[in-house]
């Protein structure tokens, strides 16, 4: 966007592997949770912007979801992950970063780890 338009809840976190313990919270709308933490207070200033749309028809498109920040990978419970390969590098990557939590549009944070939430995927 050219300008600082605000700042990230996605935010970098320790590597760690599928059994690792980690915090987790239900967002709204999930049926399964998603890595959060509450370690940082804020995330890093950024001048990108996400917006995620589906086509309806020739001119028109409906939103989806939009964040301020940089693309992520899909949550490893995500119903649109077509391949194994696909499916390591969003857990991966959900390994190794976080939400910032946010009481307003989340449950409360629980520990757990990817394998015990993944068990619960459809």
């Amino acid at each position: 966007m050219g300008r600082i338009i605000g700042r990230s809840n996605l935010v970098d976190m320790s590597v760690g592997n599928p059994s690792t313990s980690m915090q987790f919270a239900l967002r709204k709308g999930r049926y399964l949770p998603s890595r959060v933490t509450n370690e940082v207070a804020v995330g890093q200033e950024t001048h990108k912007l996400v917006l995620v749309a589906r086509k309806q028809h020739s001119r028109t498109y409906q939103l989806v979801t939009s964040w301020i920040g940089s693309l992520a990978r899909k949550e490893p419970w995500d119903h649109s992950i077509r391949t194994e390969h696909e499916f390591e590098e969003c857990l991966g990557f959900w390994c190794s970063n976080a939400l910032l939590h946010d009481p307003e549009t989340m449950g409360p944070m629980f520990e757990s780890t990817w394998t015990e939430v993944l068990k619960n995927r459809r």
